[in-house]
């Protein structure tokens, strides 16, 4: 029986300094029926004579341009791809990021024979240099098997708040049900398409075998919030959410959500306070609770300056 395909979908904006790394991992997997679809947004460096070795080194290799009259960013170059992809299965992996050898394969095994809404996790990491030692995140609550995928969402909210978007393998079906990137997101457009996906999956099969690299420290950090705009935009995207976990769980409030809006709140009051009041629905609890942490923290520094 053939093997099904895989589609690999890597959006690139000026990595050519980091890329070839990324498809090296690609190259290295023991799961051999996949394409590689590489989308560039744009770039003014040499990422096309990258890409043009690759090419010529394995035919699974895809690159195209963005057409200059769809809208810029990474979502959008997802969309693209996936437009143009033929897989059953969809690997999204950005183009400075890393997967394992064995990834696609031990997540194949899991999802093969599993209902059609179903998707795959694995344990993931952080890196900056390759050659480097990796920090890869052991035991945590996420790290298994849901039959239930509020539980899921419990548990993920326990740990790190996300799997990383090269973590999943998912079935073709299931992005069609929920509908592609919304590629209007400056911010938080992973977690958005990552969570509408989520309240369509019957099922989330754990690999212990597989793992996935995070490059850490290059390029936009998100807990920087470096523009209002894009602040508004990650506040709009968890206000999406939790509409959406409403409606699916029927529900008043869901613990993922709530968690996440306590680092939410603090970076928006660190940054631009002035949100966390225009949102003062969305925040109500946090700064229900801000005047008794205001006179806590008075009330220590008192103490500590023996007043």
């Amino acid at each position: 029986m053939k093997k099904p395909l895989v589609s690999i979908i890597i959006p690139t904006y000026n990595r050519a300094h980091l890329i070839g790394e990324t498809l090296d991992s690609v190259l290295a997997q023991t799961y051999p029926n996949w394409e590689c679809i590489v989308i560039d947004d744009g770039s003014n460096d040499n990422t096309d004579a990258i890409l043009a070795s690759y090419i010529k080194k394995d035919s699974r290799f895809q690159y195209h341009q963005r057409p200059s009259d769809l809208i810029k960013g990474a979502s959008a170059c997802r969309n693209i791809g996936f437009e143009k992809s033929q897989g059953d299965y969809v690997q999204y992996l950005d183009s400075d990021d890393l997967i394992s050898d064995n990834k696609i394969y031990e997540q194949i095994v899991l999802l093969t024979e599993s209902p059609d809404y179903s998707i795959s996790t694995c344990k993931w990491g952080r890196f900056s240099e390759i050659n480097e030692d990796n920090l890869v995140f052991e035991n945590l609550e996420s790290y298994a098997t849901f039959d239930s995928v509020y539980s899921f969402l419990t548990a993920l909210a326990n740990s790190k708040g996300y799997f990383p978007i090269h973590s999943y393998l998912i079935k073709r079906k299931l992005i069609e049900k929920t509908g592609v990137w919304n590629d209007y997101l400056s911010l938080n457009d992973d977690g958005e398409f990552m969570m509408r996906l989520i309240v369509n999956v019957e099922k989330v099969f754990f690999s212990s075998e597989a793992c996935v690299y995070y490059r850490f420290g290059d390029g936009f950090n998100v807990s920087s919030f470096y523009q209002e705009q894009q602040t508004v935009d990650l506040i709009d995207s968890f206000r999406m959410i939790e509409c959406l976990f409403k409606i699916r769980f029927k529900v008043k409030s869901v613990y993922y959500i709530e968690r996440a809006k306590v680092d939410l709140y603090l970076n928006v009051m660190n940054n631009y306070p002035h949100l966390a009041y225009e949102n003062n629905d969305f925040f109500a609890n946090q700064l229900k609770s801000r005047p008794l942490m205001v006179k806590i923290k008075s009330k220590l520094r008192r103490y500590l300056n023996g007043k």
